[in-house]
């Protein structure tokens, strides 16, 4: 064995090692210069990454500690007081709310709102307006979101006076609705569902399924325990023009009696009662249309689209064309606030 080969590789190789290093040759080491500059160090983005990779279950553990205790706060905090809510005052007497002496508190969704004979409540919600509470009045709060406020008028006389978007206050009675369009209108209504409204400005829309009066300043309208209303009437028309209206608007369509109500209403009108007469054809026979047709047509022309054919064959919109026309003769367009018929 030449041992200097085996330390610096000089002189002869034995064959033996010869063969050796033959077979350990695949398992030599590379042979490469060391690099001994400084490693960068990784990013704080880079460093984060791969802390996350390797420990997601902390941040997901501590969102989920962040929500409980969000939830426990938003549950244990005082409801906040939105514009959109109502606030119920004593004026008067002994009123309750929720079987409870009102003084001054919030008048929640479901709440009952009870008046005696000597009692008032003012109701205010300061987007929305305020709302005098009568004596012998059972009123509640039946929904309240951005964009309806809804009361439930039982029995009794409510006093509104409201600064909302046309059709965001509603109020429902037994036997109708009522729609405010931007107004102030006092709403009576009686035990049985009967009632009357009385509109000072703006419009109410006042309906019952797929029965509709809109009342304007000025005008009033009546509502009968089943639901059918009147058509709206100027407060300044004759007594004698008012309570025949109310007779044909609730009698029997074709009987005696309702033709003959609907004779003095028409012989009683003036050009301030076009608006009620185009509200009429919808309580008439064919017969009574016509006659309606003839009477409004001197008090207000029709325009051409609308002949007295149209009113023998009368469905719904049929008489839309004359809506403005009797509006703009009766100064009635300027005060109606975004809503359509």
């Amino acid at each position: 064995m030449n041992e200097p080969y085996l330390w610096d590789r000089s002189g002869a190789s034995d064959p033996d090692i010869s063969r050796l290093e033959e077979l350990l040759a695949p398992l030599r080491m590379a042979e490469s210069t060391l690099d001994f500059r400084p490693v960068p160090r990784p990013s704080l983005l880079a460093r984060c990454t791969a802390f996350l990779r390797q420990h997601w279950m902390v941040p997901v553990a501590a969102a989920s500690v962040a929500a409980v205790l969000f939830a426990t706060w938003i549950a244990m905090a005082p409801p906040a007081i939105s514009s959109s809510d109502w606030e119920a005052r004593t004026v008067s007497g002994a009123p309750e709310l929720a079987g409870k002496k009102l003084k001054v508190q919030q008048l929640l969704p479901g709440q009952w709102l009870a008046t005696n004979h000597d009692s008032t409540v003012h109701l205010r919600a300061g987007k929305i307006g305020e709302i005098e509470v009568a004596g012998d009045s059972l009123v509640s709060l039946t929904e309240s979101r951005q964009d309806r406020q809804r009361l439930s008028l039982r029995y009794g006389f409510i006093h509104a006076h409201i600064s909302a978007p046309p059709g965001l206050f509603v109020v429902d009675t037994p036997a109708a609705r009522a729609i405010d369009l931007g107004c102030e209108y006092t709403l009576k209504i009686e035990r049985d569902g009967r009632g009357e409204l009385r509109v000072f400005t703006g419009w109410v829309d006042l309906s019952h399924i797929y029965r509709q009066s809109l009342v304007p300043a000025g005008a009033a309208a009546h509502i009968a325990a089943d639901g059918t209303l009147s058509p709206p009437y100027f407060e300044d028309s004759s007594a004698v023009f008012k309570q025949a209206l109310l007779d044909f608007s609730f009698s029997d369509t074709g009987s005696a009696y309702h033709r003959a109500a609907l004779e003095t209403v028409l012989r009683d009108s003036r050009q301030r009662d076009a608006l009620t007469l185009l509200n009429l054809f919808p309580h008439a026979n064919v017969e009574e249309r016509l006659l309606i047709f003839d009477r409004l047509n001197q008090l207000v022309p029709a325009p051409p689209s609308i002949t007295r054919q149209n009113a023998r064959d009368w469905e719904i919109n049929s008489m839309n064309d004359w809506w403005p026309l009797v509006e703009k003769r009766l100064g009635l367009s300027a005060i109606k606030k975004g809503k359509g018929r």
